[in-house]
C-alpha cells in the first residue's frame, strides 16, 4: 500500500514511534500529496531536474540546430582526442618498458660479459677460448657488429678461414643497417682482407670513400691507410683519396656546372681534419693525396673574405703549414693572405697580428712586405706629427708676435713715439722691434715645418688616412720594437743566403 493511500492518523502515530527509536524520517513536503500540490512549472523543473548527460541529451535532441549544439559537438569531439591521446601515450609507455626490459634482459647482459671475454682473451693469444666466447656473445647479440668482428677476428687467429668470412659479411650487412664508428668498418674489413679476399675489401673500401664526408675521411685517413688490403695494387688508395678530395664536397647539391676551384673553396673542412689527413698522407706515401690536400688549403685562401677571416687563416693553416716543413705552400698562402688584407682595407693593428702569425709560420717574404709598410706608415706618421706640431708652433709664435706689437703699440703709447727700452743680455733695445721679431720666427718656423711635411701616406688600395688609433698604435714601444726586428732578420738572411750562393 502506497503513502497516499493511508490515512492522516495512521501516518503521524507511526512518524512519532520513529523518531523515538532514533530512525530519521523523510522530508515533509514528500509526504505531501505532491500532485495537488505542485504547479505545472514546477512539474516542467522535477521533469528537467536529471544528469548533465540527460540534459545535454535533451538539449540536443529538442535544439539540435540551436546555438549550443556546436559547441556541444565540440565538448564530445574534445573528450574523443583526449581518450585517444591518452592510449596513445600507454602505448608508448608500454613500448619503453619493454625496451628497457630487453636491455636489462639477462640475455644482453651475458652477452657483453662474453664480449668483453672475447676481447680479453683473443689479446692474449687464447684465440680457441676466444671463439667459444664470441660465439655465445654473437648468439646472445645477433645484430651486434662488435659480436661478429670479435668472433671473426677469432676464427681468423684460430686458422678458421670460411667461418670468419661468413662473421666478417654478417657483421657488414649489420653495420649497412645502422650507424656505428668507422672503427668497426675498419675491423671487418680488416678481417677480410686478412683471409685472403683483398679485392672485396678494396671494392667495400671504395664504395666507403666515396660515401664518407670529406672531414670525416680526413680524420679516418690513418685508420683506412692502415687496413687496406696490402695486395691492392699500387696507387689505388691514393688514387681514389685524391678524386674524393678533388670532387669536393656536395657536388651533387651544388651542380656539376661549377669550376673546380669554387667547388674546393666552398667545402667547409676544419683545420684539426685537414691536417690529420694531410699528416696521414704524408706517413703511408698516398703522394697525390697529399698534394690534393695541399691544394684544398690554397683553394680555401682564395675564398676568404674579411680581415678577420683571414687572420683566423693565417693561425689555423698557415702557421701549421710552416711547422711541418711546408714552407713553399706556407709563403703562397701567406702572400695571398697579404693581398686579401689589403683588398679589405685591414687596419693597422690587424696587418701588425697577421705580420706576427706569417713570422711564426717562417713566411719570410710576407712578413717583410707587411713590416715595410707598417714601418713606413710609423715613420710617415710620425713626421706627420712632428710637422703639426711645428706649424701650430710657427701658428703660435705669430699670435703671440701679433700680440706683443699690439700691446707695444696701444698699451705703451708706441704710436706717440714714446720709447720703451728693454735691456736684453747687457744691450738696450727698444720694446717696439720685440713684436716684429717674434713674428719674423713664427713665419721661419712655419715655412720650415711646410717644408718638412708629408702631407700623403702611400697606401693600398685605395684605402682611407691613417687614423688616430693606428699612429698611436704604431707609435708604440712594442711594435716598433717588433717591425724593426722583423726587417732586421729579413735583411741577415738575404745576405746570408747571397753568401751561400
Amino acid at each position: 500500500m502506497g503513502l497516499a493511500a493511508r490515512e492522516p492518523e495512521d501516518l503521524a502515530g507511526e512518524q512519532t514511534s520513529l523518531v523515538r527509536r532514533g530512525v530519521p524520517i523523510p522530508n515533509p513536503p514528500i509526504v505531501m500529496n505532491v500532485p495537488k500540490a505542485a504547479m505545472p512549472g514546477e512539474l516542467k523543473l522535477a521533469e528537467a531536474g536529471g544528469s548533465n548527460a540527460e540534459m545535454g541529451g535533451a538539449a540536443v535532441a529538442g535544439g539540435g540546430r540551436g546555438k549550443n549544439a556546436a559547441v556541444l559537438h565540440g565538448l564530445k569531439d574534445l573528450q574523443q582526442l583526449q581518450k585517444q591521446t591518452i592510449a596513445v601515450l600507454e602505448a608508448v609507455k608500454g613500448n619503453l618498458e619493454d625496451i628497457q626490459k630487453v636491455l636489462r634482459s639477462p640475455e644482453a647482459t651475458r652477452g657483453m660479459e662474453k664480449q668483453q671475454n672475447a676481447a680479453a682473451l683473443l689479446a692474449r693469444g687464447f684465440s680457441g677460448e676466444a671463439v667459444q666466447q664470441a660465439a655465445g656473445a654473437a648468439e646472445l647479440l645477433p645484430v651486434n657488429p662488435d659480436a661478429h668482428l670479435l668472433l671473426s677476428l677469432a676464427l681468423a687467429s684460430d686458422q678458421q678461414f670460411d667461418a670468419s668470412l661468413a662473421a666478417a659479411r654478417k657483421g657488414l650487412a649489420l653495420f649497412d643497417r645502422r650507424q656505428h664508428p668507422l672503427a668497426i668498418e675498419a675491423g671487418l674489413l680488416h678481417a677480410i682482407a686478412a683471409l685472403g679476399h683483398g679485392p672485396e675489401a678494396a671494392e667495400r673500401w671504395g664504395q666507403i670513400v666515396e660515401g664518407l664526408p670529406l672531414a670525416v675521411l680526413m680524420e679516418h685517413l690513418a685508420r683506412i691507410a692502415v687496413c687496406y688490403p696490402s695486395d691492392a695494387p699500387e696507387g689505388q688508395l691514393d688514387g681514389m683519396i685524391e678524386r674524393r678530395v678533388a670532387r669536393g664536397e656536395g657536388l651533387e647539391a651544388r651542380g656539376a656546372g661549377m669550376p673546380r676551384r669554387a667547388l674546393l673553396a666552398a667545402d667547409d673542412v676544419p683545420a684539426g681534419a685537414i691536417f690529420a689527413g694531410l699528416d696521414a698522407a704524408r706517413e703511408h706515401k698516398l703522394l697525390r693525396a697529399h698534394k690534393a690536400i695541399l691544394e684544398l688549403v690554397k683553394q680555401k685562401a682564395v675564398a676568404l673574405g674579411d680581415a678577420a677571416e683571414v687572420v683566423r687563416f693565417l693561425g689555423e693553416f698557415v702557421v701549421p703549414l710552416g711547422n711541418r716543413g711546408l714552407e713553399r705552400t706556407a709563403a703562397s698562402a701567406a702572400k695571398r693572405c697579404g693581398w686579401k688584407l689589403f683588398a679589405a682595407h685591414a687596419d693597422a693593428m690587424t696587418l701588425h697580428r697577421a705580420m706576427n702569425k706569417m713570422e711564426m709560420a717562417g713566411c719570410e717574404t710576407a712578413t717583410h712586405d707587411l713590416a715595410a709598410l707598417l714601418e713606413h706608415w710609423r715613420c710617415a706618421g710620425q713626421k706627420q706629427a712632428r710637422a703639426r706640431g711645428v706649424l701650430m708652433s710657427a701658428v703660435a709664435l705669430m699670435v703671440g708676435g701679433i700680440g706683443v706689437l699690439s700691446y707695444t703699440l696701444w698699451g705703451m703709447d708706441g704710436l706717440e713715439g714714446k720709447a720703451n727700452p728693454v735691456t736684453v743680455a747687457g744691450m738696450t733695445v727698444d720694446m717696439l722691434w720685440f713684436g716684429p721679431l717674434v713674428l719674423a720666427a713664427g713665419a721661419v718656423v712655419g715655412v720650415l715645418g711646410l717644408m718638412g711635411r708629408y702631407p700623403q701616406v702611400e697606401l693600398p688600395s685605395n684605402r682611407g688616412p691613417l687614423s688616430g688609433e693606428e699612429r698611436a698604435y704604431l707609435r708604440q714601444g712594442a711594435v716598433k720594437v717588433s717591425l724593426r726586428g722583423a726587417l732586421r732578420k729579413a735583411v741577415v738572411e738575404e745576405v746570408v743566403e747571397g753568401e751561400d750562393e
